[in-house]
């Protein structure tokens, strides 16, 4: 069986600690454990990045464009199209303002929604240092979007293993050492699963061998915890901090989940630093998150709004704080999306698939960056049109600085042709 923490003597206590052994993993089709598992540990979002899926809609697409813009080399840049008049519309404009089309490729696949964060496939590492797509459950009545995990794979030519959980991935962060952070939302989405039932499925198929479950933000509709929190390494996590005067209760609430976590140790015993974010204001029912952000190889994208532009110093300071000193930070004006109910993160999956992902980022980070001839770095990263992260990703293990010449190009994929529910 598994133990909780000192803090949370029932699930109904929504901050709380679960620890489970392999023994106990996960059900086969007659809902019993049948001995140890299979090996796999998700994929922290810190770790390297193989492709980012985004989901192409016309009526964003200078927000669109401008985070595939954010997206650099190798990282490549799945886009979804639903038909070619769509594909034909995504290309165009994306070449016209100047997007190597090298750096895009387009999948023939209908979808729902935009929200490719939420029904897209989670990566998990198997222990021969492969991956699969960890394929959730989603709602019922969005069957294109449900679909997507499972076209995924097929595409990439990768195994693809269905969780019967439902989880979107807005609501699931790992530090990539068996460490998964979630809010008592998950526990709404399965009223058909106990806290075992659903604490014993990510053990399963994500590797979570400790599971956090934190508060949700009050009124904040999606119940999300990429509203509020992201690793940037495996001991280290940003957790936003609201304005006791202008929201009392959600100030609260992150406060207490930010204490919860400072006090989680990990399995060798270190603790987790916690660096606080300004929060921007939801007096209007917006909520806007600068912590919705994608972290992918290097490169943090982070979401901006048009209304408190004077909280961005600080913001970016406590990511700062929490980064590698090299690490690009990318401002992005995410203000159309926020009265959707989302921003970057949501828009974004990443993936990851090839195993010498590790090996790739390891030997960027090796670099000895003094020789390089860098541009001079503002508050959102380097200036000027040569930017750090190309540098980052341009010597490739075989010492090539000819991005074309990489022996990770991703191969076109095919061009034929949002309740707390986002719109």
């Amino acid at each position: 069986m598994y133990t909780r923490s000192a803090f949370a003597p029932a699930w109904a206590v929504p901050l709380c600690l679960l620890t489970l052994s392999w023994s106990e993993s996960a059900p086969d089709d007659a809902g019993t454990y049948p001995g140890s598992g299979p090996g796999y540990r998700a994929v922290a979002e810190f770790e390297p990045t193989d492709a980012v899926i985004i989901a192409w809609d016309d009526d964003y697409a200078d927000v669109l464009s401008d985070l595939i813009r954010a997206l650099r080399w190798p990282v490549t840049a799945i886009v979804l199209v639903p038909d070619p008049a769509t594909w034909l519309s995504a290309a165009e404009y994306l070449e016209d303002i100047g997007l190597d089309r090298g750096s895009v490729h387009f999948i023939d696949q209908d979808f729902d929604s935009i929200w490719t964060r939420d029904f897209g496939p989670i990566s998990a590492r198997r222990t021969d240092g492969g991956f699969v797509l960890v394929d959730n459950e989603y709602y019922s009545d969005r069957v294109l979007d449900d679909q997507v995990p499972a076209a995924l794979a097929e595409h990439l030519e990768i195994p693809v293993v269905e969780s019967g959980l439902t989880l979107e991935g807005g609501n699931f962060m790992a530090n990539g050492e068996g460490l998964c952070v979630t809010t008592e939302q998950i526990e709404d989405d399965n009223p058909d699963l106990n806290a075992d039932d659903i604490a014993r499925r990510l053990l399963w198929y994500l590797g979570c061998e400790d599971l956090v479950v934190l508060n949700r933000l009050a009124v904040e509709p999606t119940g999300h915890v990429d509203m509020f929190a992201k690793f940037t390494a495996p001991d280290t996590v940003l957790v936003g901090r609201y304005s006791r005067e202008f929201d009392p209760e959600n100030a609260e609430i992150l406060d207490r989940n930010a204490e919860f976590l400072e006090g989680t140790r990990l399995p060798d015993g270190r603790p987790i630093t916690v660096v606080r974010v300004p929060m921007a204001s939801n007096h209007d029912g917006i909520f806007r998150s600068y912590l919705n952000s994608l972290y992918v190889n290097g490169t943090v994208i982070i979401p901006t709004c048009d209304t408190e532009r004077d909280l961005e110093q600080d913001v970016f300071a406590a990511y700062r704080l929490a980064l590698p000193p090299l690490t690009e930070l990318v401002a992005l004006d995410a203000s159309d999306l926020t009265m959707h109910g989302g921003a970057v993160h949501c828009i974004t999956q990443g993936i990851s698939y090839r195993p010498d992902s590790r090996n790739r980022l390891a030997t960027n980070l090796m670099l000895d960056y003094s020789v390089l001839n860098l541009p001079g770095r503002g508050p959102t990263g380097p200036a000027g049109s040569s930017d750090l992260g190309v540098w980052l990703g341009l010597l490739n293990a075989s010492g090539s600085l000819d991005p074309s010449a990489s022996p990770w190009a991703l191969p076109l994929l095919g061009d034929r042709g949002p309740s707390s529910r986002r719109m």
